[in-house]
């Protein structure tokens, strides 16, 4: 930690600061990108190669509880037809 971090710690406790929605949209985008990839590389080892059709489904998904569900159920189905997107 630097020298000045605990100064401005104190300096800033007055302020009435609330979560920044620019700094929260980049931390929901790089966990969606995360999901995405994760759903992607389980789907890849397990079954090969995506089609594109199914790579731009992934892609196009922006509900974070959803890939998390798709990949959860891509660990254990049997075929690439049973997943849930």
């Amino acid at each position: 930690m630097k020298d000045w971090h605990p100064a401005w710690q104190n300096a800033l406790k007055e302020w009435n600061m609330r979560e920044s929605q620019t700094v929260q949209g980049f931390i929901r985008e790089g966990e969606l990108k995360r999901q995405q990839t994760n759903l992607r590389q389980v789907l890849e080892t397990r079954f090969g190669a995506l089609s594109e059709s199914l790579l731009q489904q992934i892609e196009q998904t922006t509900d974070l509880d959803k890939l998390q569900r798709a990949f959860l159920q891509a660990l254990t189905m049997k075929q690439l037809d049973d997943l849930t997107l």
